[in-house]
């Protein structure tokens, strides 16, 4: 019996690379960006001794445009590493290869659900195989945060237009022993918004203070990303996609 030739990977496993090196780059970017300090928390007083406020001033404005495509870069790359990996591992044998594709879906049943589609799209992938992408789908975890479900979707409106970042959002505190009581308020803000509380055993002033806001970039509250953070979402995108490959490639090699 003539054995079955390994599958070249090789297009998937730089597809992957070049999303990491697309994500790299976008985290230098940020990075640099922030040096800038785009954002400022100016301290106020509370209602009460004690008691301070910080509002968000906006000084700079993101690179909105610069950033969208950077991140159209990382995700489109991951995400078709995945479909070029269900080609690789049987798909190219299929009777009907237009239709192959690594189905990502948040319904199960259905016009638009895995059941409906899935068969065509795996079409020549072994049904380990097929077990093993139908346990990962977003519909089985159920929650739309899955980073699966947002690279998915991530890709998709990139192809439409530049994926979108809010402005700015308020990411952690760094605070002093004198602080007693504090509170961020996450997610994106606008100038002047009230970005976090204190209270302080000693006055305050804009050079000598207790507690600091630290900032970054996130998408769009209402878009795919959900507000979370720009760099930790991509990753863990990027995380789920270099483990499917390797499950999957475990899997063709067990066969």
């Amino acid at each position: 019996m003539a054995r079955r030739s390994s599958p070249n990977l090789n297009g998937v496993y730089a597809k992957l690379a070049r999303g990491q090196k697309h994500l790299n780059d976008l985290e230098y970017a940020l990075e640099t960006f922030l040096k800038e300090r785009p954002y400022r928390a100016v301290v106020e007083d509370g209602p009460n001794p004690g008691d301070y406020i910080l509002r968000g001033k906006i000084v700079k404005r993101p690179p909105v445009y610069k950033f969208g495509v950077m991140i159209g870069d990382c995700v489109h790359n991951l995400r078709s590493a995945l479909d070029q990996l269900v080609w690789e591992l049987g798909g190219k044998t299929s009777s009907a290869p237009r239709h192959i594709a690594f189905p990502i879906f948040w319904r199960k049943a259905g016009a638009a659900g895995f059941d409906e589609n899935a068969s065509r799209m795996l079409d020549g992938l072994s049904r380990p195989m097929q077990d093993a992408i139908r346990a990962i789908q977003p519909y089985r975890r159920g929650r739309r945060n899955e980073p699966l479900w947002i690279l998915h979707r991530l890709w998709i409106e990139d192809k439409h237009k530049t994926v979108e970042i809010v402005q700015s959002v308020a990411d952690g505190m760094i605070i002093e022993e004198n602080v007693t009581d504090s509170r961020l308020i996450p997610g994106p803000f606008k100038d002047g918004d009230v970005i976090a509380t204190y209270r302080s055993s000693r006055p305050q002033t804009e050079t000598d203070r207790d507690a600091s806001v630290l900032f970054t970039e996130a998408f769009d509250v209402k878009g795919p990303g959900r507000g979370k953070p720009l760099i930790t979402t991509l990753q863990s995108a990027e995380i789920e996609a270099v483990q499917i490959t390797l499950k999957l490639v475990a899997i063709a090699e067990q066969a």
